[in-house]
């Protein structure tokens, strides 16, 4: 893809500089602490999780 062997060693740390990445468990505390009942992971891909929920 055209990136160098450096690239690819900061890549992380260049992602951990530009994104917040949570562990599912503190981000389903975060929803639950705003007020919804069950949150749901329906749908992941590499760092991106989908949740969806409703309000107690």
């Amino acid at each position: 893809m055209g990136v160098s062997d450096d690239g690819l060693a900061r890549l992380e740390e260049g992602l951990r500089g530009a994104l917040t990445v949570l562990p599912p468990e503190d981000t389903e505390a975060l929803w639950r602490d705003a007020g919804f009942a069950v949150p749901v992971p329906f749908f992941q891909s590499i760092l991106i999780r989908g949740w969806h929920a409703r309000r107690a």
